[in-house]
């Protein structure tokens, strides 16, 4: 279970001007929106001075589980999120010393320290990639740290007396980028950028780089060798440490065509612990996916399982029937980060008796370079628009300010760091796009979960901009990773293409001769496997214990006089026949909201400026038929998320 915690360094000493907020007296319920945690217990700490200023730590967690803090005289430390640290992976570490574990752990976390010395400094860091979502706002009157925002606002509000205000920015970020831009979603909110430590003293706040940019984007080709041997050794050691842990009774790793969870399972299976694992695969034959992954659970002897959530169908349901509350409950759940509804709150294993390994961070890709056509050598411009392209209804003045934006990133790379345009772009993809893709997914995820990407790996980032642009782009990086990790399986058909011939041309004549006669696996290739594998089925209502009037009662049902849409549209079954994914599917849906929403938003007066709502105006008037692209869609997925936030609609959600 996730902790949400809130630090303020401020003038106002929050217990003398609301001392009742944490007493267990009162009803907490008015002062805890933005919380998602059901059974909540509270933490307040009063830290000391910083400056001349006071600093408070706030925290929520469940009341079944401890607070990770360590308070020893003057210095506090506080630890959130799942980290690999001395080969030990938990959710619990009590870090003893926040310099040593911020350079070694690997994971997705956070750290905030507080110690007396020098008139008080907070610190605060998260992992090396970054992925861990820290949010902070710094002004003349107070400094505010956080991990869940919106709770922050409340917090703000009835404590101090500040009101923060919702913003647009971080959403029209996204829309045209992929990612906020570290914008966080109120005015003047920002995400720790990749990379650094926020310091707060009596100086001020100042945030800076950890290692810098030499460190991840500057080793030399003959360090690749060497480099890749880390990775291998990180990429083990976070599978070995799940492996080990006894906080989970299932460990499951999804099998795929792909190369992500293949890599995965090189780890798994070079490290011994595949019979600590389960296995699942989706969709069935001729689906490539499930062709290559039942394929490989044969030929490797796994244990394959299926989740069953007997609840599960009626909770995703849930939107079909009442797509509003749905957004209005995903706004909630993200503080108005928009990223993936698709994964809201889907299932409430609250026990976190299952925990999962995600393929995501794929760092070794030409993720956003392989973009480029021919030589690679164009122009900075050409670049922004391939980051930002798309037919979107956003007015000239909003696209541009976001690709000019786009543009003083890449530039300042290219110029400042002395990178090339392709090696930019896959930077940004790590530092931005995968970050927040990645980090703020499964950052709400933990709330009813566990996940954790055990490619997360400093050195595998290092190994990859070892190498030339072309290197990265011809497979150079992933092919002699996962040979080295666990040789047979690049041997192993691939979904939809084959490894690139310049990716093992150094290799033996029998390593090349083998490769070259493998054909990529489609739709109508033949079955690789024999017999169905035998299938574990993990029934999450036994684990969780929940009921479906428990359900009802919680608010993921929605009974027959609220349900809004109550059969499959003639939208939604074309979308499926032409195989597009839930947000093509659902669009129809979204927009009946959206379009709700903004009668509303336009009759109640909302002050925003003429060009907002222009911009509201056309998506109004776009009809169905006129998106051509998944940039469109999701456009109007943000977009409406965007106004229930905007318009403070957001319906509270405990998980």
């Amino acid at each position: 279970m996730a902790t949400e915690f809130v630090c303020v360094i401020s003038d106002v000493d929050s217990f003398h001007r609301n001392h009742s907020f944490f007493q267990s007296s009162i009803d907490r319920s008015d002062l805890m929106h933005g919380s998602l945690v059901r059974t909540p217990s509270f933490y307040r700490e009063k830290l000391g001075k910083v400056g001349g200023k006071e600093c408070h730590f706030f925290s929520v967690h469940d009341q079944n589980e401890n607070i990770p803090v360590i308070q020893r005289g003057d210095a506090f430390t506080f630890f959130d999120g799942e980290a690999v640290y001395k080969g030990a992976h938990s959710r619990q570490h009590e870090v003893e010393d926040y310099f040593v574990f911020s350079r070694e752990a690997r994971g997705s976390y956070c750290l905030l320290s507080y110690n007396q010395c020098h008139s008080g400094v907070v610190k605060v860091t998260n992992d090396p990639m970054g992925l861990y979502p820290v949010l902070y706002v710094s002004c003349d009157d107070f400094v505010v740290i956080t991990n869940t925002p919106i709770w922050a606002e409340t917090v703000l509000k009835e404590l101090y007396g500040v009101y923060l205000r919702r913003s647009d920015e971080h959403v029209i970020n996204e829309i045209v980028t992929g990612a906020p831009l570290d914008v966080g979603p109120y005015e003047g909110m920002r995400y720790l950028p990749f990379d650094s430590e926020l310091t707060v003293s009596e100086k001020g706040s100042v945030v800076k780089n950890k290692r810098g940019v030499s460190y991840y984007y500057k080793s030399s080709r003959d360090e690749f060798e060497g480099l890749l041997e880390k990775a291998k050794s990180e990429i083990c050691s976070n599978v070995l440490s799940v492996a080990k842990s006894e906080d989970y009774d299932y460990k499951i790793s999804d099998i795929s065509g792909g190369i992500d969870s293949r890599m995965i399972l090189a780890a798994i299976l070079a490290t011994g612990t595949r019979s600590n694992f389960f296995f699942n695969t989706t969709g069935s034959y001729p689906n490539p996916d499930s062709n290559v992954g039942n394929y490989i659970i044969e030929k490797y002897s796994l244990q394959k399982c299926n989740i069953q959530d007997p609840l599960s169908k009626s909770r995703r349901g849930s939107f079909s029937d009442n797509p509003g509350r749905f957004i209005k409950t995903f706004c909630y759940a993200s503080s108005g980060m928009k990223n993936n509804v698709a994964r809201h709150v889907e299932s409430k294993d609250k026990e976190v008796r299952i925990f999962k390994l995600g393929g995501g961070f794929s760092a070794y890709k030409a993720n956003k370079s392989k973009l480029l056509s021919g030589s690679g050598n164009v122009a900075l411009d050409q670049a922004v628009h391939l980051l930002t392209k798309g037919q979107f209804c956003i007015d000239g003045d909003r696209l541009d300010k976001v690709r000019g934006k786009v543009k003083n990133i890449l530039h300042d790379w290219v110029v400042n760091d002395a990178m090339s345009i392709a090696s930019a772009l896959d930077r940004f993809h790590i530092e931005h796009r995968g970050r927040f893709h990645i980090g703020v997914c499964e950052h709400w995820g933990r709330h009813h979960g566990g996940k954790a990407h055990p490619l997360n790996s400093p050195s595998l980032v290092r190994a990859s901009f070892s190498v030339s642009d072309v290197d990265r782009l011809n497979d150079v990086v992933t092919f002699s990773l996962m040979y080295k990790i666990f040789p047979s399986l690049v041997f192993v058909p691939i979904e939809s293409r084959v490894w690139n011939p310049l990716a093992y041309a150094g290799y033996s004549p029998g390593v090349i001769r083998k490769l070259s006669k493998i054909k990529p696996v489609l739709r109508s290739s033949k079955r690789l496997y024999g017999q169905e594998p035998n299938v574990k089925k993990l029934v999450l209502s036994e684990l969780d214990g929940l009921s479906v009037d428990q359900e009802k009662k919680d608010g993921f049902f929605c009974d027959s006089v609220s349900r809004e849409v109550k059969s499959v549209s003639l939208w939604k079954r074309k979308q499926v026949r032409l195989n597009r994914k839930w947000y093509w599917a659902e669009l129809d849906k979204v927009r009946t909201v959206f379009l709700s929403l903004f009668d509303e938003f336009y009759s109640s007066g909302y002050h925003i400026d003429s060009d907002f709502l222009e911009y509201l105006r056309r998506l109004k008037n776009k009809d169905l038929n006129e998106y051509k692209s998944i940039k469109e869609v999701l456009e109007m997925h943000c977009v409406t998320t965007l106004l229930v936030f905007i318009m403070k609609k957001e319906v509270e959600i405990k998980v």
